[in-house]
């Protein structure tokens, strides 16, 4: 693909590339503009511009393919690493090394969503007699009481 035919946005895609920051590109591609409005106006050439967008995946791609960043190269640098770190007794490094490969195996996430037995209950006696049966009739029965209802632990 050849350069964009508006300048600014060929200007924009490459000071993007360069510095990563769409309110600081965009006031490099246009230097009238003010900072209040350069982060909306980046994120709009971004988002709803397929020439712009398609054109910073085309660079992106060049600059990996110049400098011979891929996943493999990157993984294995890690797995050299944490040999080094291994052989220099060095646990801190090691960690470091190997939680890397893990993040970027798709092996860590940086956010757990958690769900409970709980979360499928329907009434308040499906929670009491929930809770009766992992923590035992006297804490459904004192839940009862809290919420002011009457409730027959013998029900469960």
């Amino acid at each position: 693909m050849p350069a964009l035919n508006n300048i600014r946005h060929e200007s924009f895609v490459r000071a993007y590339l360069k510095c990563g920051v769409g309110a600081d590109a965009y006031q490099q591609a246009y230097p009238r503009a003010a900072r209040s409005t350069a982060g909306r106006n980046s994120w709009i050439l971004l988002n709803r511009h397929a020439k712009v967008r398609n054109r910073l995946t085309e660079l992106r791609t060049e600059v990996l393919k110049k400098s011979d960043i891929t996943l493999d190269r990157v993984l294995t640098d890690l797995e050299h690493a944490f040999n080094l770190a291994e052989a220099q007794e060095r646990p801190a490094d090691m960690i470091k090394a190997a939680m890397a490969q893990a993040k970027l195996a798709g092996l860590l996430k940086d956010h757990v969503e958690q769900t409970h037995v709980l979360d499928s209950a329907q009434s308040p006696e499906e929670i009491l007699a929930i809770v009766a049966a992992e923590y035992g009739p006297e804490v459904s029965q004192a839940l009862a009481n809290a919420f002011g209802m009457d409730w027959d632990k013998s029900s469960d």
